[in-house]
């Protein structure tokens, strides 16, 4: 299936069941830019036809630096996730847009946007009056033990344009039992630029220290020839993972920028005009 340019790739009718609850949002797809010099689109889900506004929009932006005559073509799988807060209950119209020239940059080749959809139902009417109460029941069977409970998630919102080598952002989570796990991911911009043969490193840590159960969660950024800002790759990264064996308790959750094992670091860049998020949930221990 092919989408072009500023058309809403997708809508989705959701029906919110509570005032007081979130809805979590995530694409996950092929998109691109090129044919463009130093170009910028930005692809942004919509809930009723207005971009989220608590905590933040959710974004991702897509950056080419010099792609003219078709020189690349980069279609890669994209991931875009976020949380969006005070969003009435009943139908929710979900919208995934894409737009040009709104990231500070020249626009690329594209096609104009489509109408919007009409909007959804209003409000119900009020409620009527209370029947007469009935009579009690007769008392019901003692129910079965009930399943341990767990920390709800964590998601923060993390302010644009991060300067190079430092922490990104940090969340202190309470974990509330020693069997379960963490689950973290990093959604949003950051790139490396100006280098050749270069790379660096994003990475989670708890309480100071990476993840050593099961493993580390990281993600990489590798230019070979980018000397001179020949390559400037803004994209929306996703860096995902579980870590077990956490004590219950305040677990201070960092995202952080380094280097990598092997290579020289390049000049790296977290945040760049768009919004990032950092989710933290606590969840049930893995299989035996």
């Amino acid at each position: 299936m092919k989408w072009r340019l500023s058309i809403s790739p997708q809508e989705c009718i959701f029906n919110k069941k509570s005032d007081k609850t979130a809805l979590r949002v995530f694409w996950n797809g092929d998109f691109r830019v090129y044919n463009c010099y130093r170009c910028c689109s930005r692809w942004y889900f919509t809930f009723n036809g207005a971009e989220c506004s608590t905590p933040s929009a959710i974004d991702g932006i897509f950056i080419v630096w010099n792609d003219k005559n078709f020189v690349g073509n980069p279609h890669r799988p994209r991931h875009i996730e976020g949380i969006c807060e005070k969003l009435r209950k009943g139908p929710v119209r979900v919208g995934f847009w894409t737009s040009f020239g709104s990231c500070g940059q020249s626009g690329c080749c594209s096609a104009p946007g489509i109408p919007g959809i009409p909007g959804s139902p209003g409000p119900a009417g009020p409620t009527g009056s209370h029947g007469p109460e009935g009579p009690t029941g007769p008392r019901g069977n003692k129910g079965d033990e009930g399943s341990r409970g767990k920390q709800g998630p964590r998601a923060i919102q993390v302010p644009r344009d991060q300067p190079v080598q430092q922490e990104a952002k940090e969340c202190v989570f309470k974990k509330t039992f020693d069997s379960t796990a963490l689950r973290v991911f990093w959604n949003g911009d950051f790139r490396i630029s100006n280098c050749d043969d270069c790379c660096n490193r994003w990475y989670f840590t708890f309480n100071g220290a990476e993840c050593a159960s099961p493993g580390a969660i990281d993600g990489i950024v590798y230019v070979s020839l980018g000397t001179k800002w020949r390559k400037n790759p803004h994209r929306p990264r996703h860096v995902e993972g579980i870590c077990e064996e956490l004590h219950k308790g305040t677990v201070r959750v960092g995202f952080w920028v380094g280097k990598c094992a092997s290579r020289k670091p390049g000049d790296a860049y977290t945040g760049w005009n768009s919004v990032s998020r950092m989710y933290v949930e606590e969840v049930p221990p893995p299989q035996a």
